[in-house]
């Protein structure tokens, strides 16, 4: 049985939430970044302008913290 959860409620608030959504950012080129989202967190990229901007957030999500512009 697989069960996932969402990856910014786990990143940020260390809290294990089920997630429903799988949303992803591509670029064209075969580059894509993908998450596992709770309802909560399911326009994640919504405000990114393009894959720079997406993988930038992620990246800080990820690996730096808090540190995004939402």
């Amino acid at each position: 049985m697989k069960i996932s959860i969402c990856d910014v409620c786990c990143k940020e608030k260390k809290k294990w939430v089920k997630s429903g959504w799988s949303i992803s950012y591509r670029d064209g080129k075969g580059m894509r970044i993908r998450l596992d989202v709770c309802a909560e967190h399911q326009n994640f990229f919504k405000r990114c302008k393009d894959f720079t901007d997406a993988n930038k957030k992620y990246r800080t999500l990820m690996f730096g913290g808090l540190g995004y512009e939402t």
